[in-house]
C-alpha cells in the first residue's frame, strides 16, 4: 500500500518557508527567494482532501516500543493434494506445456486472456490530438514509418504551447473489446499512457482516472501487482515492485494451473513406452493443478485473482501479491473488502460479488464462473448467446420465463441475459459490461445505487475465519486506510478510527510488521502527531529493508518531517534513497532542497530539473531553480524558469 502519493503539509504545517541558502553567505542566511510550503501541492498529481473534523484517533496513539505481547507466528499455508502448490515449485511458461497440449494451446491463444498485454508495435491506431483544458496538457497519437506507437504531451499554458516530452509506447493493455491502455518505459519504471482507445467510439480519450484537473500525466506508476491481471510472468527486480521484468506478456496456462515444474519433471521422466505414458495420462496427477477436481471455493479461487477486487485489498501477513497458487484458498493470502457500495452497482472487477449475491449460486452448489466461461475456446458471439441460454435451460425450462413469448423473441432475442444479466455503465467511463447479480433487473434500478458513506465498517467478501484474531485485524485496519486514502466517499473520521483502532490492535497482537508500523505513521500524520509518526516510521523502517511499499512510504513521511526540522543531512538520505526505488517528483524536489540546504548546488539543480522533467507543472521546482541559476548567473535558464513560474501562475487564474 502506498501512502505517500497522498498531498502532505495539510494538517501539521503553516506556510513556512523552504530556505535555499547561499553557499556564499554560509549557512546562516537564506537566498531572499524562498519557495513556501504551500506551493508543494502543485507536486503532488492527486486531490487535495479536508482535515478530518474530528480526532479520529483515541487519545493514546501507540509507539509500537510496548512488548505487551511476543510477535506472532505468521499464518500457516494451506494444505493441498495438488503438490505444485508448495511455494518452492518454479514456474516454466507457456512454451512447455505447448509440447504436450498444442491443441489446447492453440485454443487458449484466441481468448481475450491470451491479449490481456502485448507488444506495442504495429498498432495501426489512428492518429489522433487531444487537448484536455482541465489539466493544462494537450496530447497527441501517431503511429511511426517503423510501426511504433509514439504520444507526446504539451504542457499549455495560456496560449502558448511548451513540449515536454515525447515517449515511444512499450505495452498495450487489454484485449481490444472494449479498449486498450498503453504503457511505455520511464527511467527503468513502466507508466501509464494518459490516453486510452475506446472500442466501442473507435476514438482516443482520456484513460480512466486521467480525467481531471490534477491528473497524473506520464507519472503513474505501474507496479508488479498491476501487471499481474495481465500479464503471465513478471519478474520483480531487486526486490522492487515498481521495477520489473515481464517474461510472459500473457494470462497463460500456469495463472490457473499453478506451476509446472513438477508437471514437466514427471513426463520427462517417465517411461518411454506408450503404457508408462497412458498409466500416467489416466490416473489422477498430483503434480498439476486441474481445476475440475477442486471443490467450487477453490475452482472460483482462481478466478477471483482478477476479478474479484472491490474497494481494498490487502496481501495476509507474511504472503505478496502474487503468492497465491491455484488449488489453494485465495483468502488465505489475501482479504478484499467492500465499503457502502451498493449491491446493484456494477464495477470492472465486480462480477464475483454480483454473482455471490445471485439466488442461482446461492441455492445450488454447482454454478460458478466455468459453468459459462469455458477457459480455454474463445467462442463467436451468437454462439455465446446460444451456449448461455443451454446452460440456464439446465435448471430451468422455457416455461420458467414469466415474461411474454412474443416480447421475449422481440425484445431479447429469446436469450436469458439480455433481461437476468443485462449490460450496464461501470465506473470507467465509455464501458458497459454484463451485469453478473443474475435476477430480475427492473428498469432504471440497475446501477441505482451510490456509494453509502455512512456505513462504518468494512465488508470482507470472503471468508476471513482462518485468521488469527491479529492477523484479522490488521487485514480490516490496513483496508480500512486504504480506502480512507482512495475513497472519497469515505474520507471521514470514522474510517480512521477503524483503520487506527484495528492496528493498534494488530499490534497489540503481535501482528507486527512494516505494513502495520507504516500504517499506523500514516494516521498519525492525518491527525499531525509528528512525535508519533517518527516512531512509527522508524520500526518500518527497521522491520523492512526491501524496496517496499511500506517502506517507501515511511521513508517519505520521516524525511519530509526531518526536512521540516531543518534536519537537512537526514532529509536527504532518505530522499536519496526514495528516489532510487521510485520516480517521484515531490521527492526529487525535497532532494533538491535539501542538497542545497547542504551547500551542493550541483546536486540541487540536477535534482530539480529531474523533478520537473517527471512533472513539467511542478511550480515550487521552477521557482527553486530560478533562484538557484540566479546565483549561477546562468540567465537563460533563470528566465526560462522564472516564465515558467509566471506562465504556470496565469494558467491557475
Amino acid at each position: 500500500m502506498n501512502y505517500s502519493r497522498q498531498p502532505l503539509y495539510r494538517t501539521t504545517v503553516t506556510a513556512d518557508a523552504v530556505f535555499l541558502r547561499d553557499p556564499r553567505e554560509g549557512l546562516g542566511r537564506p537566498l531572499a527567494i524562498c519557495v513556501c510550503l504551500c506551493c508543494c501541492v502543485w507536486l503532488v498529481g492527486c486531490s487535495h482532501r479536508e482535515a478530518p473534523s474530528e480526532q479520529p484517533v483515541s487519545t493514546e496513539l501507540g509507539d509500537g516500543a510496548s512488548e505487551q505481547q511476543p510477535v506472532a507466528a505468521l499464518p500457516a499455508r494451506p494444505d493441498s493434494p495438488f503438490l505444485n502448490t508448495a511455494a518452492d515449485v518454479q514456474y516454466v511458461g507457456s512454451d512447455a506445456c505447448r509440447d504436450c497440449h498444442d491443441d489446447v494451446h492453440g485454443a487458449f491463444v484466441q481468448t481475450r486472456h491470451s491479449r490481456a498485454l502485448s507488444v506495442a508495435d504495429q498498432e495501426n491506431a489512428p492518429d489522433a490530438r487531444i487537448r484536455h483544458e482541465k489539466s493544462g496538457y494537450e496530447y497527441t497519437t501517431r503511429t511511426t514509418d517503423d510501426g511504433r506507437l509514439e504520444q507526446t504531451e504539451t504542457v499549455l499554458l495560456g496560449d502558448q504551447q511548451k513540449t515536454s516530452r515525447e515517449v515511444m509506447i512499450d505495452y498495450v493493455v487489454g484485449s481490444g473489446r472494449f479498449g486498450k491502455s498503453y504503457l511505455t518505459q520511464l527511467d527503468g519504471f513502466l507508466v501509464q499512457s494518459p490516453l486510452t482507445w475506446y472500442s466501442d467510439r473507435e476514438e482516443w480519450d482520456m484513460s480512466p482516472g486521467f480525467d481531471s484537473p490534477a491528473q497524473f500525466s506520464f507519472r503513474r506508476a505501474v507496479s508488479a501487482k498491476c501487471l499481474y491481471c495481465h500479464a503471465g510472468q513478471v519478474e520483480v527486480l531487486r526486490e522492487n515492485a515498481y521495477r520489473s521484468t515481464i517474461h510472459e506478456q500473457f494470462v497463460s496456462c500456469e495463472r490457473c494451473h499453478g506451476p509446472g515444474e513438477l508437471h514437466i519433471q514427471k513426463h520427462l521422466h517417465a517411461d518411454d513406452n506408450v503404457t508408462g505414458r497412458d498409466e500416467i495420462e489416466s490416473s489422477f496427477d498430483d503434480t498439476i493443478v486441474n481445476p475440475a477436481h477442486l471443490a467450487r471455493d477453490l475452482q472460483e479461487g482462481i478466478c477471483q485473482q482478477c476479478h474479484l477486487q472491490a474497494d481494498a485489498q490487502v496481501a495476509v501477513r507474511g504472503y505478496d501479491f502474487d503468492d497465491f497458487r491455484p488449488g489453494l484458498p485465495i483468502q488465505s493470502f489475501r482479504q478484499d473488502y467492500r465499503f457502502g457500495q451498493s449491491d446493484d452497482d456494477m464495477t470492472v472487477v465486480g462480477h464475483v460479488e454480483q454473482m455471490h449475491r445471485s439466488r442461482c449460486f446461492t441455492e445450488t452448489n454447482t454454478l460458478t464462473c466455468t459453468t459459462c466461461h469455458h477457459p480455454h475456446p474463445g467462442d463467436p458471439p451468437m454462439e455465446t448467446l446460444s451456449a448461455y441460454r443451454q446452460k440456464c435451460l439446465q435448471c430451468h425450462t422455457d416455461d420458467s420465463c414469466g415474461e411474454l413469448p412474443e416480447l421475449r423473441h422481440s425484445e431479447a432475442q429469446n436469450q436469458c441475459t439480455v433481461c437476468h444479466m443485462p449490460s450496464t455503465p461501470t465506473e470507467v467511463p465509455h464501458v458497459a459490461f454484463t451485469h453478473h447479480r443474475i435476477g430480475i433487473h427492473r428498469s432504471g434500478e440497475v446501477n441505482s445505487g451510490v456509494a453509502d458513506s455512512s456505513v462504518k465498517s468494512l465488508l470482507p467478501l470472503l471468508d476471513d475465519s482462518s485468521l488469527t484474531e491479529a492477523d484479522r485485524s490488521r487485514c480490516v485496519g490496513l483496508g480500512a486506510l486504504r480506502v480512507f486514502l482512495g475513497n472519497a466517499a469515505a474520507t471521514n473520521s470514522q474510517t480512521l478510527r477503524i483503520a487506527q483502532e484495528s492496528l493498534q490492535k494488530a499490534w497489540d497482537l503481535g501482528a507486527r510488521d512494516a505494513e502495520v508500523a507504516a500504517g499506523m505513521a500514516t494516521i498519525a500524520f492525518e491527525v499531525g502527531w509528528s512525535e508519533k509518526i517518527e516512531q512509527w516510521t522508524q520500526l518500518a523502517l527497521q522491520l523492512d529493508q526491501t524496496a517496499s511499499e511500506a517502506r517507501s512510504t515511511a521513508l517519505s513521511l520521516l524525511s519530509e518531517l526531518q526536512f521540516r526540522r531543518g534536519e537537512y543531512d537526514q532529509a536527504f538520505l532518505g530522499f536519496q534513497e526514495l528516489t532510487s526505488i521510485r520516480r517521484d517528483a515531490r521527492a526529487w524536489f525535497f532532494r533538491g532542497v535539501s542538497a542545497q540546504n547542504l551547500n551542493d548546488t550541483a546536486e540541487a539543480v540536477m535534482s530539480l530539473q529531474k523533478s520537473v522533467e517527471i512533472n513539467p507543472r511542478n511550480h515550487a521546482a521552477h521557482v527553486a531553480l530560478t533562484a538557484l541559476f540566479e546565483l549561477k548567473g546562468d540567465q537563460r535558464l533563470r528566465d526560462h524558469h522564472k516564465q515558467m513560474v509566471e506562465d504556470l501562475v496565469r494558467s491557475t487564474q
